[in-house]
């Protein structure tokens, strides 16, 4: 295991491996660095002085690029050159998917049925757009990194998915989580594995057994309801107890339970953060535990699995990186 300290201290909010196997790391107030992996040293920079959060961090698989999402903009930085473009958010929701050559960018507004400007950013800077109407009254919040499927809300805490090439909702999320609006909502680098957690439990659903929406993206909105698929969890896990001795049972029972997670890229496994700043490694597919790791090190905010699947690293409060071998 490596331990790197950076300066000034501030959290890495975001982290993740470059497909060149460099580790891309985002910080408040700081901006995002692309780093050695053998040493940690700033390979390239994007200074981000005026953010004071990144909603999405993703580098692309297979080209040098990786796009920032903040709450008012997104850039896609080229880390060989440094060079990047920004697109200007919408206020309502945004998010990053990959595309072969570069991203695929989301900004959604809503009035009734909404709709989903996709802007298409090249490896060369080429941009191109086109509009997705919603067929349906339920709220994008999330995409997968195929932008193949959303996750949408209905009044507000009813999870459905939604084909995002036709705009319609093509299966119920039954969650099995207690009431409450998703508030973490994590996809596997293949789009094969979705966890969404409310802030007291999470649950993983499997992707893969949801076809893609038949119908032609310009049929009528008044066709009758069609029998939708429903999605159950693969399995949930619940909040850990609590240290004992740290605050009251109120105070415990009113904490938002939002762990960092990281899924392999294959969707196989689940990086997740327990009692104890323990980083514990479980299967995808049952929730069983593999392995765990317990290092004296601050509170862990980010998780990440290298595109080879064989290392790991983790995020911590006070500018501080871990890097690991997972086999």
């Amino acid at each position: 295991m490596q331990r790197f300290r950076f300066s000034p201290r501030h959290p890495i909010t975001h982290v993740g491996f470059t497909a060149d196997g460099e580790i891309v790391t985002a910080q408040p107030h700081t901006g995002v660095a692309v780093r050695d992996r053998s040493s940690g040293e700033v390979r390239a920079k994007l200074d981000a002085p005026n953010s004071a959060s990144f909603s999405h961090l993703l580098p692309h698989p297979t080209r040098p690029l990786v796009a920032v999402q903040c709450p008012k903009w997104c850039r896609v930085f080229d880390t060989r050159t440094g060079s990047f473009d920004t697109f200007d958010s919408h206020p309502g929701f945004a998010a990053v998917a990959v595309t072969p050559n570069g991203f695929r960018w989301f900004g959604v507004g809503y009035d009734g049925i909404g709709t989903v400007d996709c802007g298409i950013v090249t490896a060369t800077g080429g941009t191109g757009t086109r509009r997705i109407p919603i067929r349906s009254t339920a709220a994008l919040v999330a995409v997968t990194p195929d932008a193949r499927f959303g996750l949408g809300l209905r009044r507000a805490t009813r999870p459905v998915l939604l084909d995002l090439n036709t705009g319609r909702v093509v299966a119920e999320v039954q969650s099995g989580l207690r009431a409450g609006r998703p508030r973490l909502v994590v996809a596997s680098p293949d789009s094969s594995k979705l966890a969404v957690g409310t802030g007291d439990s999470l649950a993983v659903f499997d992707l893969t057994a949801v076809t893609a929406d038949d119908c032609p993206a310009d049929a009528a909105e008044d066709e009758p309801a069609r029998k939708r698929k429903v999605l159950y969890p693969l399995f949930t896990l619940e909040r850990p107890d609590p240290v004992a001795g740290r605050g009251t049972a109120a105070d415990r029972a009113a904490e938002v339970w939002l762990p960092p997670l990281a899924f392999d890229p294959a969707g196989r496994t689940l990086l997740t953060v327990g009692l104890r700043n323990r980083v514990r490694q479980i299967d995808a597919a049952n929730g069983g535990a593999i392995t765990e790791w317990a290092w004296r090190a601050d509170a862990v905010r980010s998780l990440a699995v290298a595109p080879d699947g064989l290392t790991a690293a983790a995020g911590c409060r006070l500018g501080e990186l871990l890097v690991w071998d997972l086999e």
